[in-house]
């Protein structure tokens, strides 16, 4: 038997949407690995404080364990949790989230080695998907989530692609939630940890107007 598949309504208030949304929270709550939708690829995450289930996700994408994951939160005021923030880093934030930014910090020494950087960095965002807004106010915890591919693979378009692509062997996500068709940029990714901000991937266009 494969891993289950819940197809997301974006009714918000219609009962099928609450019930994918407590469905993932129950799978991530008990260290289980979720493939979902994000605001830019679907993801594949798990929660940041669980290193059997973080493992789970390197293995399933065949990452090297060295290579950190970025952590989604709810909100700006989540991020001093987790990371240290100077007034005009906290400026930043709040002109580029929510939204498809991952924005480079100074990590505290609050979650484990596989979240933050040797150079003692974390990257950070707070997604505007409204479901997956959602899915980190139920489930209470900071998330890791990376693309929903094999390491060095294109990310697939849709739940079934991405299925396919990760069934090939070892260890399987707990869950798919099928939002159809995604077709988005990856985040862009920017450093924040200097005097002003520093592009590190991504359209310096989109990044422009937040400077």
């Amino acid at each position: 038997m494969g891993p289950k598949v819940l197809y997301l309504s974006r009714q918000k208030q219609g009962m099928a949407y609450k019930n994918t949304l407590r469905q993932s929270a129950g799978v991530l709550s008990r260290g289980g690995v979720v493939v979902a939708p994000t605001d830019t690829v679907y993801g594949i995450m798990a929660r940041a404080d669980d290193i059997p289930a973080v493992r789970r996700i390197q293995r399933i994408k065949g990452r090297h364990r060295g290579k950190p994951m970025p952590v989604l939160v709810y909100s700006v005021k989540d991020v001093g949790r987790i990371a240290f923030i100077s007034v005009y880093q906290m400026k930043f934030l709040k002109r580029v989230w929510p939204g498809p930014v991952t924005v480079i910090l100074a990590a505290r020494k609050r979650l484990p080695r596989y979240v933050i950087a040797r150079n003692g960095s974390i990257g950070i965002r707070v997604p505007a998907d409204a479901w997956m807004h959602d899915l980190l106010r139920v489930s209470g915890k900071f998330l890791v989530a990376t693309s929903a591919n094999r390491s060095g693979k294109a990310v697939g378009t849709t739940c079934s692609r991405i299925q396919k692509q990760l069934s090939v062997s070892g260890p399987q996500p707990d869950l798919y939630v099928d939002g159809g068709r995604i077709k988005r940029p990856a985040s862009d990714i920017v450093d924040v940890r200097g005097t002003a901000p520093k592009l590190i991937r991504g359209s310096k266009k989109r990044i422009n107007k937040y400077l």
